[in-house]
């Protein structure tokens, strides 16, 4: 799921680190490149949960909630068929080799302790902040 985004890049962020070695497989990447993808990830992530707890709380009747949900599953499996296009090769074999390169792509683990509990921080307050927003629809 889209959701399952938000949780990768707080798992990324948390417990993985960027590596010089990346370059050796991908010479394009760069630093930068690496957290504006997180960022993008991690706010894709984000509204897409937003958009389904707005669905699911202003749903009237369940009819119109499970249609407005399988027509927002269909947009995410689009993500991932892409990527299943590509590294399968029916897209063009430059597109073919970035996404095995993805798929093979290992980061290596970050030993600190105060960020491997950041993760667990983030996914904490992402949770409080979806209670507060449900408390001010029921509220108001």
């Amino acid at each position: 799921a889209i959701q399952e985004e938000i949780i990768t890049t707080f798992y990324i962020y948390g417990n993985l680190k960027w590596s010089p070695t990346i370059l050796e497989l991908n010479p394009g990447a760069h630093k930068w490149k690496y957290h504006s993808c997180n960022i993008l990830r991690l706010v894709d992530g984000c509204l897409f949960l937003f958009i389904n707890t707005g669905v699911l709380l202003q749903a009237v009747d369940c009819l119109n909630m499970f249609l407005s949900f399988a027509a927002l599953m269909f947009l995410q499996t689009i993500d991932n068929i892409g990527l299943h296009l590509a590294r399968q090769g029916y897209l063009t074999e430059s597109l073919e080799e970035t996404a095995k390169d993805v798929l093979l792509m290992k980061l290596p683990k970050n030993h600190s302790s105060k960020l491997q509990m950041l993760d667990s921080a983030l996914l904490f307050s992402t949770y409080v902040v979806l209670v507060v927003a449900w408390l001010l629809v029921c509220v108001v």
